[in-house]
């Protein structure tokens, strides 16, 4: 049986891919820090604490005879946090963390490192054409900028080495569980209230989180001693309209789109603060994810209805 290190595992991602590991046969170690972890954590990973992830760590307890590591734990993207000090913490969390994380996993001889970053290292929208692993970055606030600096530390701590790094930059990821702007979204579609989206027409691409698991597993099956990037979806972009419409089939309402100038929404958001927010409901971000799917022979096993009734079913049992 292979060992794999799970960091962030009491998360959102790292609890359903905790769960996914364990039931395909892998012993899974999961790294949560002290009084975070829920009993069903307990369940099907041993649980090892670690009281603050950074470059000081002392990773030799979690590491010893580890086959593979996945690294889940960082600084997540917060709205309105530009400033000087906030991008020396996503520096230190993401970037000098993970450096000395994957330091320690080359000593210990760990064949296979996945690390979870975002496709906010490339941008924010796109307009002719979709992102393809061969764009160049252009991460535009701190939280995209410390996940590439961790990529490109990566690159450079296993070169000449025999462990494999792959990193894989997905886009909003949902599910059971999920918070932020789906959450909210879903709770304003589950009230019918009007939402003036009607006249957007733009493509977004998501990812379902068993999606995401899926293919995490697919990387750690496949290590091949080399550096490598991916960028995933559920492979079916949708439009802000489609997907509130399919939110509420899958809560079982009637959406209530109404038509409003796309310009004025986006000025309003600027206006009302919300800027970011507005542009990511009517603006696009689109994925190929086509390169994955090439070189792992990976495809989504689960499609978006599938993945937005799952996520609907949890939350109406919230409602409770």
């Amino acid at each position: 049986m292979k060992r794999v290190v799970v960091t962030g595992a009491n998360g959102f991602i790292g609890r359903y891919l905790c769960a996914h590991l364990a039931r395909s046969g892998w012993s899974v170690r999961a790294v949560v820090r002290p009084g975070t972890c829920g009993p069903e954590l307990r369940n099907y990973a041993i649980v090892q604490t670690i009281a603050d992830i950074s470059s000081e760590t002392e990773w030799s307890r979690v590491l010893l005879a580890a086959d593979a590591v996945v690294h889940l734990a960082a600084r997540v993207h917060v709205m309105q946090k530009s400033t000087p000090q906030a991008y020396a913490n996503y520096m230190r969390d993401n970037t000098a963390a993970t450096a000395a994380l994957a330091r320690a996993a080359v000593r210990h001889g760990v064949a296979n490192f996945v690390f979870l970053s975002t496709i906010k290292v490339q941008g924010e929208l796109t307009s002719a054409a979709p992102f393809s692993e061969g764009d160049a970055p252009a991460p535009l606030d701190p939280y995209a900028s410390s996940k590439l600096s961790a990529e490109h530390g990566l690159s450079e701590i296993c070169a000449g080495t025999p462990m494999a790094v792959t990193t894989l930059r997905p886009p909003l990821v949902y599910g059971p569980g999920v918070k932020g702007n789906f959450l909210r979204l879903m709770k304003l579609v589950c009230r019918r209230l009007p939402l003036p989206f009607a006249s957007v027409e733009n493509s977004r691409s998501l990812l379902y989180v068993g999606n995401l698991v899926s293919a995490i597993e697919k990387c750690l099956a496949t290590p091949n001693g080399s550096t490598k990037t991916f960028l995933l979806s559920d492979g079916h972009d949708l439009s802000t309209p489609q997907l509130i419409a399919m939110i509420a089939a899958a809560l079982g309402v009637r959406p209530h789109l109404i038509r409003f100038p796309v310009p004025m929404l986006l000025a309003l958001g600027k206006i009302t603060g919300k800027g970011a927010e507005v542009s990511r409901m009517v603006e696009s971000l689109s994925i190929d994810c086509s390169h994955i799917k090439r070189q792992l022979q990976w495809n989504p096993p689960f499609t978006v209805e599938h993945g937005l009734e799952d996520t609907a079913r949890w939350f109406l049992d919230t409602q409770k």
